[in-house]
């Protein structure tokens, strides 16, 4: 939304709106307005599926759809692998084909809320984490990173970075660099130990019970 590119250029008018155009750009050439009405690639999807462990699960308090992330049991190697065999536009439009889903469920959403909801709230769990491909997938995080701030400015309402193991801080201080200072602002990292503190943001009822549900 207007109000989105907004916020993301601190009410910057002719910034949000260069932005904005850019972005109306972006998807009048990409035929972003109709991807979710065409059909799903399903060997792309299942090459991705078979590596990543991830999907929507409920709301937290403020209505807003989660998406978890299981990231610990993701095959690092296997994943920058698979991203070496899809051509990268095809990795790409996965990704977008996600977060126009993510919208149209909030504007699914909205229809039983009191207000417009715009904003999404990620988990990510770090449980079982293997770094060893870390420097490879970090070159795949910080392109999709830059769309998402590109075109897809002020939808994370919160991200929870979970059972954080020790080594954890040192590879952070690496990636958030290539997150804007709003999007930091939004991240809650949380160690194992830390984890009841999700029920500040979700009901026990939309968490999965290894989260505290």
């Amino acid at each position: 939304t207007l109000l989105g590119f907004l916020r993301a250029r601190g009410f910057d008018v002719q910034a949000a709106y260069k932005q904005y155009l850019s972005t109306v750009e972006w998807r009048k050439k990409n035929g972003i307005d109709s991807i979710l009405d065409k059909p799903v690639n399903h060997s792309e999807c299942l090459l991705i599926t078979q590596v990543m462990s991830c999907g929507f699960h409920k709301q937290d308090k403020e209505g807003r759809p989660c998406y978890i992330e299981y990231t610990g049991r993701t095959d690092v190697s296997a994943l920058v692998k698979v991203h070496t065999i899809l051509p990268v536009d095809q990795v790409i439009r996965r990704h977008i084909w996600n977060c126009e889903y993510q919208i149209a469920r909030m504007a699914e959403l909205s229809q039983n809320s009191v207000s417009s909801l715009e904003e999404n709230t990620s988990i990510i769990t770090l449980l079982n984490c293997r770094f060893g491909g870390f420097r490879k997938a970090l070159n795949i995080f910080k392109r999709l990173a830059k769309l998402d701030q590109d075109h897809y400015p002020e939808r994370m309402g919160k991200i929870f970075i979970v059972n954080t193991p020790w080594v954890f801080p040192v590879l952070w201080k690496i990636a958030r660099v290539f997150l804007d200072p709003k999007t930091r602002s939004k991240c809650v990292v949380l160690k194992s130990s830390e984890n009841p503190k999700l029920l500040n943001y979700f009901y026990a009822a939309d968490l999965p019970e290894e989260f505290g549900g």
